[in-house]
């Protein structure tokens, strides 16, 4: 249970909207080598950590076949194929469309940038040779991709043909389970990111009030107020709800639970049934944006969820 929960807390401190790779012990190597390659490029549109927006509602298809091979152990400034550089029309939301209290964006700058790292979710070492994929709604195929480099570091750009990706990132690395992050709203703007990723024996390893069955599904999520910062007594909700439980780690005493998000802000969804599943929630009189994710077996997923 110890070790669980300390992943889980390296986990909760991974998931802030906008920088999720600042607290590993790498992470300023990461962002030192995502700046050098930005610099090295001449990228006038660089830019820094408190320009990055959150992320949006997604579904997760693709599997582990889409694992790093060596030949992906290239710098985080590989470049998308001409191909990749296409974003699909967005297709119809699975959430509300709706976020504090305001409509969703309808419209997005003709590129994103998507920096930040790769770390393990145990250690907090930066992982080379990480590919960082976006995928749309439904896409069986990334939109754009790149790979870490020696410290963990990625830096890509995707097009958006002017429309929010409604969709996620996805990592997969040689030794680690798949990990998914879902945003709270489609893609509108740069996004920096750090995303953790831990081995089979480690993800089985995160759980809250109950032990995670292995054949069914978990999702730790970071709820965040409308300025971004963590949420506390937040609930969450799941539908299907199945044999799923939800509990919400006291951030002041590791072993103990509340009945709500305490000042962090996580919770921890346990044996969730695998495939769609709709994450929604309140925290006191205020509707959480209602998402759908796809929960699966054998793969962290990280999930933000905001008003």
């Amino acid at each position: 249970m110890k070790r669980s929960l300390a992943l889980l807390f390296v986990l909760a401190a991974a998931c802030t909207t906008n920088n999720f790779y600042n607290n590993g012990p790498q992470a300023d190597a990461a962002r030192g080598s995502a700046d050098a390659h930005r610099d090295a490029a001449g990228d006038p549109d660089a830019r820094g950590a408190d320009d990055a927006s959150p992320p949006g509602d997604v579904d997760a298809r693709p599997h582990a076949a889409d694992a790093a091979t060596p030949d992906a152990m290239t710098t985080a400034d590989a470049k998308p194929t001409p191909d990749a550089m296409i974003a699909p029309d967005a297709p119809p939301l699975s959430g509300d469309t709706t976020s504090c209290g305001k409509p969703l964006p309808t419209t997005a700058p003709v590129t994103i940038q998507f920096t930040g790292g790769v770390y393990d979710g145990t250690s907090g070492t930066g992982v080379a040779g990480a590919t960082v994929a976006v995928y749309a709604r439904n896409g069986t195929s990334p939109i754009a991709s790149a790979t870490t480099d020696a410290q963990g570091a990625y830096d890509f750009t995707v097009a958006t043909g002017g429309k929010p990706i409604d969709g996620y990132v996805r990592v997969t690395s040689t030794g680690h389970v798949a990990a998914d992050m879902y945003p709270a709203v489609p893609f509108v703007a740069d996004t920096e990111w750090g995303i953790p990723v831990v081995d089979k024996t480690t993800l089985l390893s995160v759980q809250g009030q109950v032990l995670q069955d292995p054949a069914k599904a978990l999702f730790v999520a970071q709820v965040d107020d409308c300025q971004q910062q963590a949420l506390a007594g937040a609930t969450l909700a799941l539908t299907p709800s199945g044999a799923a439980t939800i509990s919400y780690p006291d951030e002041q005493h590791q072993g103990l639970y509340l009945t709500s998000t305490s000042t962090s802000g996580v919770a921890i969804a346990n044996n969730v049934t695998p495939g769609d599943v709709l994450v929604d929630g309140v925290a006191g009189a205020t509707s959480l944006r209602g998402q759908v994710i796809t929960a699966n077996v054998g793969e962290l997923v990280l999930v933000l969820v905001s008003p």
